[in-house]
C-alpha cells in the first residue's frame, strides 16, 4: 500500500496520487458494499416508482404510507452501505490494517459511522423542516421571498456538511469512543474553508463523471430521451425504462465521490493530528 503523505497543503489538494497507486486494495476493500449498494439502488427505486405510478393514477392514503415506507427503507440500508465504503477508504488512507467485523462481518468503528451518518441525516431533516417551517410562516405574513433565501439555504447545508460530516469517516476509524459528530465538528475547527474548496471540487469531479457517462450512454441509445411535456406520472413511467443505465451511471458517479471524500478527509484529519499518520 503506498500511503497517504501531508506533502501538499494546497486548499484543492485531491489524493488522486493515492487513488491511482492503491486502485487494487481500494477495489478489493468497497467492491462488495458498492455492488449491494447498486442492487439495493435499483430494487428501492423500481418499488418507490411503482408505487409512486399507483399513488399517481389512484391517492389512497395507503399507497401514500408505502411509499414514505420504501424511501426511509432505503435511506437506512443505503447510509448503512456507504458508510462501509468511505470508512474503509479511510482506514486504508490512514494505514490502518484492515480487521474483520464483530457482527455480521462489520467493525465497531463501521457502526460508530453508521449511527454518525444518521445521526447528521436527522440534524439535516430537523433543518430541513425548520426552514419550511419559516418559509409558511413568511408566506402568511405576505413577505415577498426570492431565489436568495434558497441560495442561503443550500450554502448553509453546504457548510454543514462540511463541519459535522466530512471529517466522520477518519474520525470513527480512529476514536473509540465519544460523539462522533461532535469531534468531526472539533477536528473542522479551523480548516472549514480549505474542506469546503476541497468538498466542491469533489463535487464537481464526481458530477463531470456522471456526465462524461450519461453523454456516453444516451449517444449508444442505452437511455431513451425523457419527455420535453409530460404530467409526472409520464416522467415517472420514463425514469422506470431508464432506470437500470441510470443506475449504472449514478454508481460509477458515487465511487469516485465516495473514494475522495473519504481519502481526502483522511488526509485533512491527519494533518492535524500527531497521533495519526496518513497512509
Amino acid at each position: 500500500m503506498t500511503a497517504l503523505t501531508p506533502a501538499s497543503r494546497a486548499p484543492l489538494f485531491l489524493p488522486l496520487q493515492f487513488v491511482g497507486r492503491n486502485a487494487a486494495l481500494i477495489a478489493r476493500r468497497i467492491w462488495l458494499p458498492c455492488l449491494a449498494g447498486a442492487i439495493s439502488i435499483y430494487g428501492f427505486f423500481s418499488a418507490y416508482m411503482l408505487e409512486l405510478q399507483s399513488y399517481l393514477s389512484h391517492p389512497q392514503d395507503s399507497v401514500g404510507s408505502r411509499v414514505l415506507g420504501i424511501a426511509a427503507l432505503a435511506l437506512l440500508v443505503l447510509v448503512f452501505l456507504h458508510s462501509l465504503v468511505v470508512g474503509r477508504i479511510a482506514q486504508l488512507a490512514l494505514g490502518m490494517p484492515s480487521t474483520k467485523g464483530d457482527f455480521l462481518g462489520v467493525t465497531r468503528a463501521e457502526w460508530r459511522l453508521y449511527t454518525g451518518n444518521l445521526q447528521f441525516c436527522i440534524v439535516l431533516l430537523l433543518f430541513i423542516l425548520a426552514f419550511f417551517g419559516f418559509q409558511g410562516v413568511t408566506e402568511r405574513l405576505g413577505w415577498s421571498q426570492g431565489p436568495a433565501l434558497f441560495v442561503l439555504q443550500g450554502a448553509f447545508l453546504f457548510w454543514l456538511a462540511a463541519r459535522l460530516w466530512f471529517l466522520l469517516p477518519p474520525v470513527c476509524m480512529t476514536q473509540g469512543s465519544g460523539e462522533v459528530l461532535v469531534a468531526a465538528w472539533r477536528q473542522s475547527r479551523g480548516r472549514v474553508w480549505r474542506i469546503v474548496l476541497q468538498f466542491a471540487a469533489i463535487l464537481l469531479t464526481a458530477y463531470l463523471v456522471q456526465a462524461a457517462v450519461g453523454m456516453f450512454l444516451h449517444a449508444v441509445d442505452l437511455i431513451a430521451p425523457l419527455p420535453s411535456s409530460a404530467a409526472l406520472a409520464g416522467y415517472v413511467s420514463s425514469y422506470r425504462q431508464n432506470l437500470l443505465p441510470m443506475v449504472v451511471m449514478i454508481n460509477i458517479a458515487y465511487i469516485v465521490f465516495a473514494v475522495l471524500t473519504a481519502a481526502t478527509a483522511a488526509h485533512v484529519y491527519a494533518g492535524q493530528r500527531t497521533d495519526v499518520t496518513a497512509a
